[in-house]
């Protein structure tokens, strides 16, 4: 019995230190996985990157005071410079605030439509005609005032009574289509401009006309660099109309002799 008994124990102590070997051994290589059809899923299409938040930019302030009446508009360019002089009313601006805004919104609706390079205007805060509130405002586009050599870059200045809010200085600027449809329409105010730039047109559509005019045979005598038609006056400045003139042809008579002539041509595809 005593033996048994000291077999039993021997053969439970080597049960035991196998025990501790197999969990030391676990321990060392750790638990064999297998990798998911999931993990294996990620790593060929891994998760979409998260949206960037993107923060809504604030409204740009703006003037919004539009009851306003233009009554008055006057032309009163230079040859250095487009200006237009305006008179407005508004009789229900009672805060300096709604004065400021109802001139700003005046003066950009009527350079919107003429396209000076410069406007300034008077308000009137009361509806009497002889009662002129001291609010002055020029909006010059271009950053360079009334003038034109005062170049600060401000659209906004001259203002004589209160003060024009610093959030709206840069409120008023023209796009680039609404620049270059500006300069379109101060050209064709402009003689020199719009001459100049339909010159070449008419050239090309007067010249024919003019040579039909001959009875016999013509003779240009403008040369390769010369100019057949050097000179040009409105026709009708409101629609656009030019009359190109000059003197550089001349004309063979019955008897070969030959004689000068000058010529003018409306010219109005514009």
């Amino acid at each position: 019995m005593k033996k048994f008994l000291q077999y039993t124990g021997a053969v439970t102590w080597i049960v035991i230190i196998i025990a501790i070997l197999i969990a030391i051994n676990d321990d060392e290589t750790g638990p064999e996985t297998k990798p998911s059809a999931k993990t294996e899923q990620d790593k060929l299409d891994p998760a979409p990157p998260k949206k960037p938040v993107v923060k809504k930019a604030p409204p740009k302030p703006e003037p919004k005071f539009k009851d306003f009446k233009i009554v008055k508009e006057e032309d009163i360019s230079t040859m250095q410079r487009s200006r237009f002089k305006m008179e407005v009313e508004a009789p229900n601006a009672d805060t300096g605030r709604k004065v400021i805004e109802a001139l700003m919104l005046a003066l950009v609706e009527v350079h919107r439509k003429e396209w000076p390079q410069v406007v300034t205007g008077f308000l009137y805060s009361s509806s009497s005609r002889d009662e002129l509130a001291k609010n002055r405002l020029t909006y010059a586009p271009d950053g360079c005032a009334w003038t034109g050599e005062d170049c600060t870059g401000e659209l906004w200045s001259d203002l004589m009574h209160g003060e024009l809010p610093g959030e709206l200085m840069r409120w008023g600027k023209p796009t680039e289509e609404e620049t270059e449809a500006g300069e379109n329409i101060a050209c064709r105010r402009d003689l020199q401009c719009w001459g100049d730039r339909h010159q070449l047109s008419a050239t090309a559509v007067c010249e024919p006309l003019i040579e039909r005019m001959a009875k016999y045979t013509y003779e240009w005598t403008d040369g390769w660099l010369g100019s057949k038609f050097d000179r040009f006056m409105w026709k009708d400045r409101k629609a656009g109309t030019l009359a190109y003139q000059g003197d550089k042809i001349r004309f063979q008579n019955a008897f070969g002799a030959w004689q000068n002539m000058t010529y003018w041509c409306t010219y109005n595809r514009v």
